[in-house]
Order: C-alpha cells, then sequence, then structure tokens
C-alpha cells in the first residue's frame, strides 16, 4: 500500500487534502498518471491549507447545483412500458435502473445509480421513486408504469369482480317494534288475509 494526498475529489475515496492509503498498481496506473493525487512530501504538505479551500469550494458549488437540480426535478413523471397481464400484474419487475433511463431519456444529467426504491415496482400504475443526488439533498418523481402486451400494445387493466353486497339484518324501528318484513310482520299479514277470505 502506498500513502497518497488527493490533489481532486474522487468518489468513494476522499476530497482534496485527504491522505489515502492506496495499492500501487491503482496510484501507479490512474491516480498519478491523472493528477489526482502525489506522494506526500513536503511540498505537498505546504499547500495542505490550499488544499482543504479548494475542497470546501468544490463542497459548496456541488450542493448549490445539486440542490438546484433537486427543485428542478421534484414531481417530474417518467412513463415506462411494460409487458403485463390483464390484471397489471408485471412480467418482471421495474428497477432503479429503468427509472433512471427513463429520466436521463428525458434529459436529466443524474449521478450515476442515484434512484433509490424500497421495493422493485411490479404492479402496472403510479407509484413514487427517491433521487439522491448528494448528501442529504434528495427529491421525489412520480413513475407511471403503463402496462402493455407482448407486441407493445397498451392494454386496460381489467379490475377484479367485487363480491355481492349482503343484505343487511332488518332492524327494530324506535318504537322497538320489527320492520313489517320480518316473520312476525308477514304471519299478521297472512292471518289478515284468511280472517278476508272466510
Amino acid at each position: 500500500m502506498v500513502d497518497l494526498i488527493l490533489l481532486e475529489s474522487v468518489t468513494g475515496l476522499g476530497r482534496p487534502g485527504d491522505k489515502v492509503r492506496v495499492r500501487p498498481g491503482y496510484a501507479r496506473n490512474f491516480l498519478l498518471p491523472q493528477h489526482k493525487a502525489a506522494p506526500v512530501n513536503a511540498d505537498v504538505l505546504r499547500n495542505l491549507t490550499k488544499l482543504k479551500a479548494k475542497a470546501d469550494e468544490e463542497e459548496r458549488a456541488m450542493v448549490s447545483s445539486m440542490t438546484e437540480l433537486a427543485a428542478k426535478l421534484s414531481g417530474c413523471e417518467v412513463e415506462i412500458l411494460a409487458r403485463a397481464t390483464e390484471e397489471g400484474h408485471l412480467f418482471g419487475s421495474v428497477t432503479e435502473k429503468d427509472i433512471q433511463d427513463a429520466l436521463t431519456a428525458q434529459g436529466w444529467e443524474l449521478p450515476v445509480r442515484c434512484v433509490r426504491l424500497e421495493l422493485h415496482v411490479k404492479e402496472a400504475g403510479a407509484s413514487e421513486a427517491i433521487v439522491h443526488l448528494y448528501g442529504t439533498i434528495e427529491t421525489a418523481v412520480k413513475v407511471n408504469v403503463v402496462p402493455v402486451d407482448a407486441e407493445g400494445n397498451v392494454i386496460e387493466v381489467v379490475q377484479p369482480a367485487r363480491p355481492a353486497a349482503t343484505t343487511a339484518a332488518a332492524e327494530p324501528d324506535a318504537d322497538g317494534d320489527a320492520d313489517p318484513a320480518d316473520g312476525d310482520g308477514a304471519d299478521a299479514a297472512a292471518t289478515d288475509e284468511d280472517q278476508a277470505a272466510s
């Protein structure tokens, strides 16, 4: 392993002025030739203050640009076509990559793998995804999954039939008497009819 001082921000490694320990091949083949880092020496150490100031400036610029992007992206909607059954169940699922690709196709320039889903989308319809931009900066976008058949034609989702409602039992009225449609009322009506006939 070799010790280096970063001259530029390197994703997953650090910011300008950070002292890092990396594999010799990574240093020799990438960091040093790209002037992203330098060996630890007196000259570099004397410039640490400048490097830290550069890192702070980069941080402020990144926070500003990502905050602005989050405001513009908030409420954005993407439409994704996916094969599904008539009930709206997808063959497979819609993933974070699918959503990020859809956003990129709309012209949004986003960090790599920035879309977050609690679960992959497996049903047609509307849902929501979180776009993580930088640090604690994130926003939500709407995702509309449109069901299509094998030929790519949009299909109409068929709602499952609801069970028939059961008839409510007769309730007594304010005087405590049962509804005339109940058993006693029906018997009384039958008795009246019999007397009238005789």
